[in-house]
């Protein structure tokens, strides 16, 4: 979880219109509006907000806008789940009796909210001091994770302080496989949290070990074996243009983490080629030399691939539960990154999908076949995909891919196939269709689409079910005339 005070100065709250724009291109959702006057709601305009923020002045204060986002991985976090944590954060800031407003943002990888609220406090007039706000913002952060995850920074060090390692370089990369930064500096070494120093240890104090479980190295070596033969060991660049930061991974390192708690940390500098690799055992809680156990070329095979860092948060976000997946991915995603994207660095969640985003799929799909002509605009939702004849549903936003056959049933699988003209029923149910679909005259928004507003249109979707089963009963019908 990170969270960022945005420190651009503005006088005229410009972050409200810039979360408001966002609402507008339906990339953004207004969750809480907090603290204002029983004149201004939800449905308000961003005037109205705005008015009422400049209108609790102060002229000592320069910069009266308080700007800050709160931002987790991917879809680790619900939108709820942010809103509430952002109201957690605004009493642990000084801002809890503020107005203030929570915009839930969807247009990037990662889930993430925007708060904005002025520092001018509205009963007395006086501004709120933001001195170290930086610092109180890191410690705010921290204490929220503790009260709702169990989050102990504290606790999590001291776990991490019981490992064997042999070197201050093995215990750096402990602690930055967990998440940490490091830095040496006056014979002390630092430990930093999204930009907060939580420790300082004098490096004269670290004790090292060489005792090692040579019974687990022989385990170790072979899982090692075992996983090279079932996962691509293909070595490829990660880089992130932002931080010139350059990673290297493979599936085979991914499947070592997640089924036997071992991580791979390579050793390199810059973007060369690793020299070396360590062996984090979270299992036994030892750190081993991976040359001693197995040599660095007989393991990996490194490429010279390279991929974006975002795109690759992209490919790594979906479920990809079978071969047949990789090729319609690919067809789908090389067109818009304009590159090649090779089978080795397709290994994305296999677990299943959380129920809420199959559910909403399936029914955004459903209505999409459904009402066909009226509900093109829901293509920015969902896309399909035809792969050696298969078809596949991606639900773009949340970057999850779908059997089409298997998430919406027989019945609206072949009113797909004959809507797209690839089936050989007849056109006319087709027209039938159209103009049962021009009869309604239900508005939706394009800009913002919800479920909700999908279920308004359900009358259309029973129709279309109900005019398959009217096909199948008159083929009945016709062959029972025949005999």
């Amino acid at each position: 979880m990170i969270v960022k005070i945005l420190n651009k100065s503005s006088q005229a709250f410009s972050a409200v219109k810039y979360n408001d724009d966002k609402v507008s291109k339906g990339t953004g959702e207004l969750m809480k509006l907090k603290n204002f006057p029983a004149h201004i709601t939800y449905s308000s305009s961003q005037g109205d907000v705005k008015n009422y923020l400049l209108s609790i002045k102060n002229d000592k204060v320069k910069n009266k806008q308080f700007h800050a986002t709160l931002s987790t991985d991917k879809r680790s976090h619900s939108k709820d789940a942010l809103t509430e944590m952002a109201e957690r954060y605004m009493d642990k800031m000084g801002y809890g009796k503020q107005p203030y407003i929570v915009v839930f943002h969807k247009d990037t990888d990662n889930n993430h909210v925007h708060i904005v609220s002025t520092r001018v406090d509205k009963e007395t007039g006086k501004g709120i001091s933001d001195s170290f706000e930086k610092l109180k913002s890191q410690t705010a952060m921290r204490e929220i994770l503790k009260e709702l995850y169990g989050v102990d920074h504290d606790e999590r060090l001291d776990k991490l302080w019981g490992y064997k390692l042999s070197n201050l370089n093995q215990l750096e990369k402990l602690l930055e496989s967990s998440g940490y930064k490091t830095s040496v500096k006056d014979n002390a070494l630092n430990i930093i949290h999204n930009g907060v120093l939580l420790k300082s240890l004098s490096v004269d104090n670290i004790k090292y070990t060489d005792d090692r479980n040579e019974q687990r190295k022989k385990q170790i070596y072979a899982v090692l074996k075992k996983y090279k033969s079932s996962y691509s060991n293909n070595v490829f660049q990660v880089v992130d243009p932002r931080t010139q930061n350059t990673a290297y991974v493979s599936e085979l390192q991914k499947q070592l983490r997640e089924k036997m708690g071992i991580e791979v940390s390579f050793a390199y500098k810059d973007d060369k080629s690793p020299f070396g690799y360590l062996l984090i055992d979270h299992k036994t809680n030892a750190i081993f030399k991976g040359g001693d156990i197995m040599k660095m070329g007989d393991l990996f095979n490194f490429t010279s691939d390279k991929i974006n860092k975002q795109f690759f948060d992209i490919l790594t976000n979906y479920n990809i539960f079978n071969n047949e997946i990789k090729p319609a991915l690919k067809s789908y995603l090389e067109p818009q990154f304009n590159c090649e994207i090779k089978d080795y660095m397709l290994f994305g969640q296999s677990a299943k999908v959380p129920y809420n985003i199959y559910d909403e799929t399936r029914n955004i799909t459903k209505h999409f076949i459904g009402n066909y002509k009226d509900m093109r605009f829901l293509e920015s939702r969902i896309s399909f995909i035809e792969n050696d004849n298969k078809v596949f549903v991606i639900n773009k936003p949340e970057h999850k891919i779908f059997d089409l056959r298997d998430l919406v049933g027989e019945q609206h699988y072949s009113l797909y196939l004959r809507n797209t003209g690839k089936d050989s029923y007849s056109s006319l149910d087709l027209q039938q269709q159209t103009q049962v679909n021009s009869l309604q005259q239900t508005q939706v928004d394009s800009r913002n689409v919800t479920f909700s507003d999908l279920l308004t249109l359900s009358s259309a979707s029973d129709y279309s079910s109900n005019s398959v089963s009217a096909d199948e009963n008159e083929q009945k019908r016709r062959k029972k005339k025949r005999r």
